[in-house]
């Protein structure tokens, strides 16, 4: 259920105390107003400055979110391509995953860990590490390797008796923060019964555990540009969820905070061009209105929309509906 309470930051509270827990000093209060009285002077800061306050108790948001008080637009980042970029992580055969102590944990040990444990079988294996010409960009096979590094959680070493008992209990410690993290991604795709609250919990949780980890072993963890992606993510979600209230709009879905519409108006340009699959810009300006009033149609009537067949059952492309069955 994605309801927003339109009462100010009731949704957005306990989930943004949970990162920005510190309040406004007075010097920071008096700056932060001093910025607003000076974006008055801007042609439409006023909704924005009401987007602000939502997090006027929270000194973090505003000073990390690289927002001010004139800013009325939601900056964000598409969950699956965040998702692909951790699984292109795990695919690489000499990088990997440092997280506790100064070991990585490349493609080839997380390939047999996931094995041993039982928690995916050989073709899935496959999928999930790209061998046989398997898809790069697979949002089914990504899942699947987030789903099995979260089942890691649980593990102990006696459910690898191959393995020496003293050498698992360490790498299972670590493994299960890498599990926590991966349980983030997974709540994100596959939380439809979870609350937006709920879901903000988790997206603070990725939030944490994402700066620690890339604090301490920065680019041995992740790549620098994975780590701006999904705090930018992150921050979207939250900015959103802000921009919705204000705007009092009822319902909020998260996956909507992607490039799918984007897209889909492509997919139709692309329709519209008759036999070539490519445009150039002149041909796309000249489409791209009657592409938007065919969006405008299918978003009044769904069921005229028919959905590729590489897509149908596909957790690439979401919309309200298949997320609420």
């Amino acid at each position: 259920m994605s309801t927003i309470q339109s009462d100010g930051a009731s949704v957005l509270t306990s989930a943004t105390h949970a990162i920005f827990d510190v309040p406004f000093s007075d010097t920071a209060s008096a700056t932060r107003a001093e910025a607003e009285e000076a974006a008055g002077a801007v042609g439409g800061a006023a909704s924005a400055g009401r987007v602000s306050e939502v997090f006027n108790d929270f000194l973090l948001f505003p000073k990390y979110s690289g927002r001010g008080a004139n800013v009325d637009q939601v900056d964000g980042r598409d969950g699956k391509h965040v998702g692909k970029r951790l699984k292109t992580r795990a695919n690489t055969k000499t990088l990997g995953f440092a997280i506790a102590s100064y070991f990585q944990y490349i493609r080839s040990f997380l390939r047999e860990l996931i094995k041993d444990a039982g928690l995916a079988s050989e073709p899935e294996l496959r999928e999930i590490f790209n061998e046989g010409g398997a898809d790069a960009q697979n949002v089914p096979a990504m899942v699947k390797l987030i789903v099995a590094l979260h089942g890691l959680k649980d593990k102990t070493p006696a459910d690898f008796p191959e393995r020496d008992a003293a050498i698992m209990t360490g790498v299972l410690r670590e493994m299960r923060i890498l599990a926590e993290y991966a349980a983030c991604f997974e709540r994100l795709f596959l939380g439809k019964e979870l609350s937006l609250e709920a879901h903000l919990d988790s997206l603070s949780t990725m939030a944490h555990l994402l700066l620690v980890l890339f604090r301490r072993n920065g680019t041995n963890f992740v790549p620098a540009q994975h780590y701006s992606n999904t705090q930018r993510m992150i921050r979207g979600h939250f900015w959103s969820v802000a921009t919705a209230q204000v705007h009092e709009i009822d319902e909020y879905y998260l996956f909507l905070d992607s490039t799918d519409p984007l897209e889909q108006t492509f997919g139709i340009c692309r329709d519209l061009h008759g036999p070539g699959t490519q445009f150039d810009c002149v041909q796309f300006e000249e489409r791209v209105t009657a592409a938007m009033s065919i969006r405008a149609i299918y978003s009044r009537h769904p069921e005229w929309e028919r959905v590729s067949r590489r897509l149908t059952g596909s957790l690439d492309h979401m919309n309200p509906r298949a997320w609420l069955l």
